[in-house]
């Protein structure tokens, strides 16, 4: 069965899964075993590592306002960015979690962590509140009921 523009179900899942990814990923080049303390206070607003800087809110922007954009174009309901970051289990607090855990104690727990585990393994097992887009994904197409609107065709 299709959505609207020929987008199935499972294109439609697999998009919001890679534009949920993409942010991040644009968040995850942000970390501690990436960017050193010193320089991410030098593009922050803030003193505080754990605060999201201009580039990881702007990752989340575009992908809360993507999802928005991809769901409205093949369901032909539109939802706004505020309901979208809502359905998708506040989106935005996700990432700020996903931040606050690895830049505790300025990365240095992060840092620990992957030196114990040899920094092999997928990213989802070597930082702190990775979160699972996949899970974020199912959830956000239950709460807006895809299959009942194709029901409705």
């Amino acid at each position: 069965m299709k959505l609207q523009n020929q987008m199935s179900v499972e294109t439609l899942s697999f998009a919001i899964e890679c534009i949920l990814s993409g942010a991040i990923d644009i968040i995850q080049s942000g970390m501690p075993d990436v960017v050193d303390a010193a320089s991410r206070r030098a593009y922050s607003d803030s003193d505080d590592l754990t605060e999201k800087t201009d580039w990881e809110r702007g990752a989340i922007d575009a992908a809360i306002s993507s999802v928005a954009i991809i769901t409205a174009q093949t369901t032909g309901e539109g939802i706004g960015n505020g309901d979208a970051d809502e359905t998708l289990g506040d989106f935005t607090g996700i990432c700020e979690r996903f931040i606050k855990a690895n830049w505790a104690g300025e990365g240095l727990y992060l840092k620990r962590r992957m030196d114990r585990m040899g920094n092999s393994g997928h990213a989802n097992d070597l930082y702190l509140d990775y979160p699972d887009v996949k899970k974020i994904t199912r959830r956000f197409l239950d709460a807006i009921d895809i299959e009942f609107m194709m029901s409705l065709e």
